[in-house]
């Protein structure tokens, strides 16, 4: 069975293929705050608050097209903790525009993975704008990251409820510095 490491693996070196010249590693550090809404069939449990803030780390790959090299398209990882837990976004399609020399703006879907000790999986997407060489050449990148339908089994350690499984959504915004190469 493929795994999504695999797939991101080889949509990398499919995006490489095209014009080896126009290819764009990018990596990023920041900060994201999130929210989470659980449904568990615990009322008590869904209705609490469920937020907070992480580092947040960024890898991303693009080629890029177009007559004045304003579109990339590429493929990345993102990871940050989500209620303690390490979440893995993977960035199935990740589209960015630049709309002038110092802007730039993008959006993602992909799928994310939440390690809450059982597999959580689900959709992951998101919108992006960047000020572009901003800091000794370096981007600053305002982003909103949402995830929707991570689910899981229930198992007798948790959340007292009706339900078979527990589901997860979250929104998360961040603030990254980014390095081009």
């Amino acid at each position: 069975m493929v795994n999504k490491l695999q797939i991101f693996v080889l949509g990398s070196l499919l995006l490489l293929t095209a014009d080896v010249g126009a290819a764009e590693l990018s990596l990023g550090v920041g900060a994201t705050a999130y929210q989470t809404d659980y449904l568990t069939g615990n009322a008590e449990f869904d209705s609490a608050d469920h937020d907070g803030t992480d580092i947040k780390a960024t890898f991303a790959i693009h080629n890029v097209y177009g007559e004045y090299q304003r579109h990339k398209v590429g493929v990345g990882l993102d990871y940050f903790n989500v209620n303690d837990q390490r979440l893995i976004g993977y960035r199935a399609l990740d589209y960015r525009y630049q709309m002038s020399r110092h802007f730039q703006g993008g959006l993602f879907l992909g799928a994310a993975s939440l390690d809450s000790g059982i597999p959580q999986n689900g959709y992951y997407g998101g919108v992006n704008l960047g000020l572009l060489d901003a800091v000794f050449d370096t981007d600053i990148v305002f982003e909103i990251n949402i995830g929707s339908g991570l689910a899981r089994d229930r198992t007798s350690k948790d959340v007292p409820g009706e339900k078979p499984d527990i589901f997860l959504d979250f929104v998360a915004s961040s603030i990254t510095l980014q390095k081009r190469f």
